[in-house]
C-alpha cells in the first residue's frame, strides 16, 4: 500500500478543484445572463426596493409603471 496510498490525497484534491470549478461556472452563468425564465431581459425596478421587473414592460409604458408605483399597486 505504500505507492497507492501516496496518490490518494492528490486525486481528492483534483476532484475537489473540479467540483469547485463547476460550481463557479454555474454561478457565473446565472449572474450575468440578465434574462428571466421566459427569455426576456430584466432590470432593477426604479423605486422598487431592489426587486427586478421585465424591461420590455417598463420600456413599453414607463408612465404606467410610475403611476402604479405611486398608487401602491404591486406588479
Amino acid at each position: 500500500m505504500g505507492d497507492g496510498s501516496s496518490r490518494f490525497p492528490s486525486v481528492m484534491q483534483v476532484l475537489a478543484a473540479m467540483g469547485a470549478a463547476v460550481v463557479g461556472l454555474v454561478a457565473i452563468s446565472q449572474m450575468g445572463s440578465g434574462n428571466n425564465a421566459k427569455g426576456g431581459r430584466m432590470m432593477k425596478a426604479p423605486g422598487g426596493g431592489g426587486k427586478y421587473i421585465p424591461r420590455a414592460g417598463f420600456e413599453k409604458n414607463p408612465q404606467r409603471y410610475f403611476s402604479d408605483l405611486r398608487a401602491g399597486k404591486k406588479g
